[in-house]
């Protein structure tokens, strides 16, 4: 079947159809754009169609940043009316705003220009908000937090509208937002949940800044419920052990034995670690037959892991090559230049296409629970297992007064666990 996808033929030629982005449907005045390519030859239409679509997303573009700009210079003018205060500034504003007025989607920001002259707002919109908010976070945390929030919450201020004053955001809008936008979009309670925890903390930062007296997402994130009849649908599994060994088969295969990629996922699965935290080990933290972890997702993450007997030759190899990363240098990658950001992705690779495992619930990261099953196979104890693989231990004994089982309980623990014969 003839590859047609963003194409159209009309008459004898060949056109770019797109659909207009809601948001621009009545400034543009139509639902999709058709623009010739001025070839009737499939194949130069299938040549030319992804820079006319990629120049069509631009002109979209373009005309959002104009409104934009549009809006920012009406409220800009709202407030310079709003200094000299009396009626001469409403009947200015009036005339400047006559301009604007049939463009409906500026009505928002000439009625929040209105609220400026009459002193009934601050006058801080919620989207002004979040970038202060961000500027302030991006100075201790890594670029790929920034980004996440700012797409999570912006997603939401898009929601109840770009022009909404922060004092005017909602408890209900944010309940709507959860059961109109969030939950129908079928992802997973965790997806869920963090989302609207990440919004929350933007709106929690507005109260403790003294922007707004109450968080409309506070205690939002309880309501997220899993479902009760125990479905397994949309949760990561480990590897079978048939998998496994042809996972390993094919990056031994494709990559060689003595390959980072074969090396990571070595260590991923007789050690637990995250695929990033086994990139990141530097070889000075893998002597003594353990791995120490230095930093991670929380404190928890920070600690000490037996090196299991089987893999240790694999550690050795690498630490003879004598480099400030045990795996030696890799490709940087990513919105933080992480060393897992390329890894991941070649690992990700080898999995889907050279060995042919496509199910969407095993990835890299499942050799993580490989690992935590080979610890419940041992009969490891539950606060051993936590502290092996940097989880918050459940227990508030264990977990507030203990400084953590001895090296040498882990590395019994360690020694009992039995995996599929990858190594070979």
């Amino acid at each position: 079947m003839s590859d047609t996808q963003w194409l159209k033929k009309k008459r004898r030629g060949w056109y770019v159809r797109v659909k207009v982005p809601a948001d621009l449907r009545d400034e543009l005045g139509k639902t999709e754009i058709l623009r010739t390519l001025k070839t009737s030859d499939l194949r130069v239409a299938q040549r030319l169609r992804l820079q006319t679509l990629a120049d069509i997303h631009d002109e979209f573009e373009s005309l959002r940043r104009a409104r934009t700009g549009d809006r920012e210079h009406i409220l800009h003018v709202a407030r310079e009316h709003a200094k000299v205060g009396g009626e001469g500034a409403e009947l200015g504003f009036d005339a400047f705003s006559e301009q604007y007025r049939h463009r409906d989607e500026l009505t928002p920001a000439i009625r929040l220009g209105y609220k400026l002259l009459s002193g009934s707002t601050t006058g801080l919109l919620a989207t002004d908000a979040l970038e202060l908010h961000l500027a302030e976070i991006k100075k201790r945390v890594i670029k790929q937090t920034v980004n996440a929030r700012r797409k999570r919450c912006g997603a939401f201020l898009e929601y109840v509208g770009i022009d909404t004053l922060l004092e005017d955001v909602t408890r209900k809008q944010a309940g709507q937002y959860l059961t109109e936008r969030l939950l129908p979009a079928g992802k997973s309670v965790k997806t869920n949940k963090d989302t609207v925890v990440d919004i929350g903390a933007f709106f929690r930062w507005c109260r403790d800044r003294g922007y707004i007296d109450n968080d409309p997402f506070a205690g939002l994130s309880g309501t997220i419920k899993a479902s009760t009849r125990g479905t397994s649908d949309g949760k990561r599994r480990p590897f079978t052990d048939t998998e496994l060994l042809h996972y390993f088969a094919t990056i031994r295969d494709k990559k060689g034995k003595e390959s980072a990629e074969f090396a990571i996922a070595a260590v991923c699965l007789y050690t637990g670690a995250r695929p990033d935290e086994v990139c990141n080990l530097r070889s000075k933290d893998c002597t003594d037959g353990v791995i120490r972890i230095r930093e991670g997702k929380s404190d928890a993450a920070v600690r000490v892991i037996p090196v299991h007997p089987d893999l240790q030759p694999v550690v050795d190899q690498w630490l003879a090559k004598e480099k400030p990363y045990l795996l030696g240098d890799m490709p940087e990658g990513g919105e933080d230049n992480k060393r897992w950001s390329v890894m991941g992705k070649r690992l990700g690779y080898l999995l889907r296409t050279n060995a042919g495992i496509t199910d969407p619930l095993v990835v890299t990261y499942s050799l993580r629970k490989n690992y935590a099953t080979a610890l419940e196979d041992a009969g490891v104890s539950e606060n051993i297992a936590q502290q092996l693989m940097g989880h918050e231990k459940g227990s508030l004994s264990y977990g507030l007064y203990s400084r953590g089982a001895s090296i040498d309980v882990l590395r019994a623990a360690v020694s009992r666990l039995r995996f599929p014969e990858v190594l070979l």
